[in-house]
Parts: C-alpha cells; structure tokens; sequence
C-alpha cells in the first residue's frame, strides 16, 4: 500500500484543478496533474488533518542521538525507510559529534546531531491501526 493510496482512506474529493481527470491537456500534449498526482482527488480539510494525524502516529521524529540499531530511519524529506545496523559516533574538533549509520551493510550516512532531522518508523502499529486511529481524530 502506498501513500497515495493511504491518503484516499481519508475525507477526499474531486481536484479542483483537473476537475478530477487526473490529467489535463497541454501544448505538448496530455500531462498529469500536479495537485492531485494524476489521482484525480484531493483531500478537504479534514482529510488534511486525518492524514497529518496518520503521519503523526506512523512516523515519529526524533533527535539523531535516539537511533539504536534496528531502528527502521529516513531523514526527513527522503522517501525511504532503511534499517540501521551499527552506529558509531565521533565528535570533530568543533564539539559536534557525527553519527555514522550503516544499512544493509553497504551504504553509509554521516549526519550532525542534534541538526540532523530524522523520523523513525513507528513499528508498533500497523498501517491500519494508524489509519482507523487518525480517522478517528479526524
């Protein structure tokens, strides 16, 4: 299930923009739309808000010094999720201390705390316990 997906389980309607085409037509020919991601719907205020909520439950954002190995971790703005197998921390001459993450032993990340900004994947509830959680808020 995807996030676009996720995001019609809540209070939605048809896009403004594309009147609920999903796509509109242009010079260069027919083109999605931006608004809605070709879904041809939007979510209304309250579906914000329920969604905000899913988000909230789901993905937690935490301090860089918090992450343990087996933490599944994305640093904000990125899509993907990778699960941290060791951390080492090493301070530089400036008192910052740097963490060094590696996943799936191959690649590795290098981050200041407390800047780095991080969400962790909230693990303990499913995708539709935070779903019903967050529609009932909504």
């Amino acid at each position: 299930m995807n996030i676009h997906d996720i995001r019609l389980r809540f209070d939605h309607a048809s896009c403004s923009k594309c009147k609920g085409a999903g796509s509109f037509i242009s010079p260069q020919g027919s083109r999605p739309c931006l608004s809605c991601s070709g879904s041809g719907k939007t979510l209304t205020k309250r579906g914000k808000i329920g969604f905000q909520a899913f988000l909230s439950i789901r993905f937690q954002k935490i301090n860089a010094s918090e992450v343990k190995p087996g933490d599944f971790i994305r640093q904000s703005g990125s899509g993907i999720f990778n699960k941290v197998e060791t951390i080492k921390a090493e301070k530089d001459s400036l008192g910052r201390i740097w963490i060094k993450m590696t996943f799936h032993g191959k690649r590795e990340t290098y981050g200041s705390f407390p800047a780095l900004e991080i969400e962790r994947l909230n693990q303990s509830v499913s995708i539709e316990e935070a779903i019903n959680q967050a529609l009932a808020l909504s």
